[in-house]
């Protein structure tokens, strides 16, 4: 049989309660087929056979193909031909392996400023010669989560740089390690340390520096990046039995924080149980502090966790757990202070207030208002915050 973990004192965002189950692939394609479970985490099951109709799947970034080589050729020259063959070499796709012979990949948020950079390193291997390399070469696949399993501390990974899911950052974890040369790893040390330490003239800046240190990165063709793998991840979706309204991670895939908290089951979306199956075994401690390390565990964390922000699913940075803040301006009519004569937002341009139909709500708890319809096109609820006296916070509109 195999072991469920129960998920407890699950917050109420959550769509449906967890039951985590423990299984192998194998035990989880019967599973699938008749539909009592809900999705598969960490893997495809189906390994990239063909799905039941009942059953979809979503894709996420599991990782790269990087080549390795044994001997390594003596000049930068001899290595970056040898990986082009071996990346030419690589032929048709097979599931879940992407010739890409770049290290920003479309799963990453910062693709589209090095899409030019990614589009020269294809036609570069395109072009190149055909036949098998001049020196032996291995692909080597390297787990996207274990690469940066060192920087995301914390129960599940909770705290982590802003840039965890950079392609740059990426592939400086990737190929500044491989790198040999002292002038050529100093000068990667350079571009890094700037970009961490923010030393940079606004966004443009910015993308620039990206943009150079990834090209330094691939220049020496120590560690030459050839694709990537696709992380295929089931789920079903049958009609009533199956479930909807899915958020995925780009990167973790359905083992994150959106995931158990948009997913929602079609015949029971409040009462029911979401049971999905996990692959690998429960070997992370169970503690709050720097636990959950493992598969189950930092989905286990994503359910049980109640942070106010949670990892943007299809880019960096982060997202708004509950309310989204935003600062509001309020004028009190000083002959009646029970109206309010003018709410500006941070939307509109200073002095300006917005027609809007949100509700505004202090931090303190405030008496409540009603704006002058004539002003807002329509009343709204405000509360003036007693505390900050011109300030609150504006909640989105929930009617």
């Amino acid at each position: 049989m195999p072991k469920t973990r129960p998920s407890p004192s699950l917050p109420r965002t959550l769509a449906a309660p967890l039951l985590e189950i423990l299984l192998e692939p194998a035990a989880a394609v019967p599973l699938l087929r008749n539909g009592t479970l809900h999705a598969y985490v960490g893997g495809d099951p189906f390994a990239g056979g063909r799905l039941p109709a009942h059953v979809t799947s979503v894709d996420s970034l599991g990782g790269y193909l990087v080549a390795r080589f044994n001997p390594a050729p003596s000049d930068a020259a001899a290595r970056c031909a040898a990986a082009s063959r071996a990346g030419k070499s690589l032929g048709a796709p097979r599931a879940g392996h992407v010739a890409h012979p770049y290290a920003i990949t479309p799963y990453h948020g910062d693709y589209l400023q090095h899409w030019d950079l990614a589009q020269a390193a294809r036609k570069a291997v395109e072009t190149a010669s055909a036949g098998p390399p001049s020196r032996p070469v291995t692909v080597e696949e390297v787990d996207l989560q274990s690469l940066l399993a060192a920087h995301a501390i914390g129960a599940g990974g909770t705290f982590a740089p802003p840039w965890l899911k950079e392609g740059w950052f990426h592939a400086y974890l990737l190929q500044a390690p491989a790198i040999s040369d002292p002038a050529a790893r100093q000068a990667v040390e350079g571009l890094y340390r700037r970009l961490v330490t923010f030393a940079y003239d606004g966004a443009a800046e910015r993308a620039d520096l990206e943009r150079r240190l990834v090209q330094r990165l691939a220049a020496g063709c120590e560690r030459p990046v050839l694709g990537y793998t696709v992380r295929r991840e089931p789920f079903n979706s049958e009609f009533s039995q199956g479930i909807e309204n899915i958020g995925w991670d780009s990167q973790r895939g359905f083992n994150s924080e959106i995931f158990v908290r948009t997913a929602k089951l079609k015949d029971f979306p409040w009462n029911g149980w979401l049971k999905v199956g996990v692959a690998g075994r429960a070997t992370a401690a169970w503690n709050p502090v720097a636990g959950f390390t493992d598969a189950p565990g930092r989905l286990l964390w994503a359910a049980v966790g109640d942070p106010g922000l949670i990892p943007a699913p299809y880019a960096a940075g982060f997202v708004p757990h509950r309310a989204v803040p935003a600062e509001v301006a309020v004028a009190i009519n000083p002959s009646d202070p029970r109206l309010v004569i003018a709410v500006a937002t941070g939307r509109g341009a200073v002095g300006e207030p917005r027609s809007t139909n949100a509700a505004y709500v202090s931090s303190d708890g405030g008496e409540s208002w009603k704006t002058v319809a004539a002003f807002q096109g329509r009343p709204s609820r405000v509360r003036y915050s007693r505390m900050f006296k011109a300030s609150a916070i504006l909640l989105k509109e929930m009617s």
